[in-house]
C-alpha cells in the first residue's frame, strides 16, 4: 500500500495543494517551509482515516483486549483507538493503525508489523522476539522497560524504513527506528511542534 503522501503527489490534485500552500502563506504571513509540511501531513491524516472506513478490517474504540479475547480481533487492515492490550501473547501479521492504545505484558513473538501507525501509544513491559516493523511509524509514544530481542533462531528485530517521532524511550533497548527527518509525515510533526 503507497503512503498517502505519494498517493497525493501522484494526482491532479497536487497543483490544487500547492496553490493552496502558496495561498495559505501569502494570506496569512505564514513561512512555507512550515506550512507545506501541515497541509500535507493534515491531507495525509485525511487519506489514512478515509481508509480506516474503507478498509476490509475492523473499528475497535475504547475496548480492552486480553488474553481472554485477543484471538477474536482482526490484526490486519484495523484501526484501534482508546483500546488497552494486556498480558498476552501474539504472533503473525499486523498491518493496522493504533491511536492513543496502552501495551501492557504484551509479547510478541516473530510478529511482523507492516506498514502499522502507533499515535500516541504506550508499551509498558512488552517484549518483542524476532519481530519486524517494516514501514511503521511511531508518533509521540512512550516505551518503558520493553525488550526488542533476538528470537529463539537467533534473529533480530527489523526496523526497516521505520520511524520514530516525539517518543519517550526509557530503558527499552533494542529499539532503532530509522528516524529520518527527510520524511514529509515527520516534517508536518516538527512544524507543529515548532509551531507550539
Amino acid at each position: 500500500m503507497a503512503h498517502p503522501y505519494t498517493e497525493v503527489e501522484k494526482t491532479r490534485l497536487w497543483a490544487a495543494v500547492e496553490s493552496a500552500i502558496r495561498d495559505l502563506v501569502s494570506n496569512n504571513n505564514l513561512v512555507e517551509s512550515t506550512a507545506q509540511p501541515y497541509v500535507v501531513g493534515y491531507l495525509c491524516q485525511k487519506l489514512l482515516n478515509e481508509r480506516q472506513v474503507v478498509g476490509e478490517g475492523m473499528s475497535v474504540r475504547s475496548e480492552t483486549i486480553t488474553s481472554h479475547n485477543h484471538e477474536e480481533i482482526e490484526w490486519d487492515e484495523s484501526y484501534f483507538k482508546f483500546c488497552d492490550f494486556e498480558e498476552f501473547s501474539e504472533h503473525g501479521l499486523v498491518g493496522s493503525d493504533f491511536h492513543t492504545c496502552s501495551f501492557k505484558k504484551v509479547d510478541w513473538y516473530w510478529s511482523l508489523f507492516s506498514g502499522c501507525n502507533f499515535i500516541n501509544c504506550s508499551f509498558v513491559d512488552c517484549t518483542f522476539a524476532g519481530t519486524s516493523f517494516p514501514d511503521s511509524r511511531f508518533i509521540d509514544c512512550e516505551l518503558v522497560n520493553c525488550k526488542f530481542i533476538q528470537d529463539n533462531l537467533g534473529g533480530e528485530c527489523d526496523f526497516s524504513n521505520s520511524w520514530a517521532h516525539g517518543c519517550s524511550i526509557e530503558n527499552s533497548p533494542g529499539f532503532q527506528p530509522e528516524n529520518s527527518s527527510d520524511i514529509p509525515c515527520v516534517r508536518f510533526w516538527q512544524a507543529v511542534r515548532a509551531a507550539e
